[in-house]
This record gives structure tokens, C-alpha cells and sequence, in this order.
């Protein structure tokens, strides 16, 4: 089974969510990232579950509003970045 990997980027990213999330409500910025987590929990069985982005790269889509960038590797699935659609453009 594969292993899932975070670019720093990626990281920065669950960094900035959870800060946001946390600053709404205590604790919230947490449970958002553990869910985040559990899903990609799903790109080991499913790598190619995200839709073809460019080359290399798929999309997964997270609570609609969260787009999940990442390639797979044959060892690994790279995490790119995590941006909300409804900020980030």
C-alpha cells in the first residue's frame, strides 16, 4: 500500500486552514484537519480516485469547497497543496 507523503507546501497549507478553523471555534481547525486526513485515508486504496488535473498531477475535491492537489509515485502519494476554492484563487 502506498504512503502518503506532505510536500511542505501542503503542510504551510493544513497549517493556515487550521489556524482559520481553530480562530472560528476552539478545536474546530483540528477536527477539519483530522477529517482532511481520514478522506486521503482513501488515496491508499484509491490512488487515482482524484480527477486528472494536469500531467502528473489529480484533483481530489474535499467538502466541495477544498481542492487536493497530489501525484503518486510508485511508493508514495505527494501531497502538493490544499487550497479552499472560495479564498484561494
Amino acid at each position: 500500500m502506498l504512503k502518503i507523503q506532505f510536500q511542505k507546501s501542503a503542510l504551510i497549507n493544513i497549517g493556515q486552514i487550521k489556524l482559520y478553523y481553530n480562530s472560528q471555534k476552539e478545536k474546530l481547525g483540528d477536527k477539519f484537519i483530522d477529517e482532511i486526513i481520514l478522506d486521503l485515508q482513501k488515496l491508499k486504496q484509491f490512488p487515482k480516485l482524484g480527477s486528472k488535473y494536469q500531467e502528473n498531477i489529480r484533483k481530489l475535491v474535499f467538502k466541495r469547497n477544498y481542492n487536493i492537489y497530489y501525484f503518486v509515485t510508485e511508493k508514495e502519494i505527494k501531497i502538493i497543496k490544499i487550497i479552499n476554492t472560495k479564498i484561494d484563487l
